[in-house]
This record gives structure tokens, C-alpha cells and sequence, in this order.
């Protein structure tokens, strides 16, 4: 049963010309909602430079956030290889994955349980103990 709705709240993506202080885009994402019954939010997770496989909240999950924490007060500041198997698909490839550099995000976020929800997701930091909050939902 679902008895949480998790946000992506106030979300706005804007390029802003700064030598003429205009605002080409301004692009909002209208707060997608999951209805979802478990959520897992790690606040500062240290990551290894060897594989680390996360361990989900549910089987499948459709709202996963990862923010690069490195860098901050003196952490360790590497980027950090996000590794992601999806519903029918087989883990990606490090070669393969995305690299979320310091202060940078990674989002996955579906407001519905209807395909694509990631059963699995391994990371790997570039410098050992790279710290990053993480948000999983199901």
C-alpha cells in the first residue's frame, strides 16, 4: 500500500545568460510524484574505490538521487561511477556508466511502477571514501 508520496519539489532548470542578465530557458518540472510505500535516504554514504553494491529498499525501485558530497568540508573530493541495472537488463558496464563529479546529481525518478524501475546499482569512487547522499523509493 502506498502511504508516501515522494517529490521532486520546486525543480527548476534554467540557463541564464549572464552578459546580457537574461533567462533563455526556464524550464519547470511541474513536481513529479511517486506513490511509493518504502523510501531509503542515506545522508553521507563513504564510497570505496572497489565496487559497492547498494542494498535497495524494495526489488525494484523508481526514484533513485545520488549527489556527489565530495569536496565538502575537507571530504574526499573524487567522482563517483554510478552503475545501473534496470527491469530486464543486466548491470552496466563501468566503461559504460555515468560519473557524477564533486556537487554534481544524478536523478532517476518515474511518478509510476510501470517499467524501467532499476534492480540493482553498484558505485565506485575515483578517490576512496568519497562521500554521497542517496534517495531510493519503491
Amino acid at each position: 500500500m502506498a502511504n508516501l508520496n515522494v517529490i521532486l519539489s520546486g525543480a527548476q532548470l534554467q540557463v541564464v545568460d549572464t552578459n546580457t542578465s537574461t533567462t533563455p530557458v526556464n524550464f519547470g518540472l511541474n513536481n513529479p510524484t511517486l506513490a511509493a510505500s518504502v523510501e531509503q535516504f542515506i545522508d553521507f554514504l563513504p564510497i570505496t574505490v572497489g565496487a559497492l553494491a547498494l542494498t535497495l529498499p524494495a526489488a525494484t525501485i523508481w526514484v533513485f538521487a545520488l549527489r556527489n558530497l565530495g569536496g565538502i568540508n575537507g571530504t574526499p573530493a573524487g567522482n563517483i561511477t554510478v552503475q545501473v541495472q534496470v527491469t530486464g537488463g543486466a548491470l552496466g558496464t563501468a566503461a559504460n556508466s555515468e560519473v557524477v563529479a564533486p556537487g554534481g546529481v544524478k536523478i532517476f525518478w518515474q511518478p509510476t511502477e510501470a517499467a524501467n524501475g532499476i534492480i540493482g546499482v553498484t558505485l565506485s569512487a575515483s578517490v576512496a571514501n568519497t562521500p554521497a547522499a542517496i534517495l531510493m523509493a519503491a
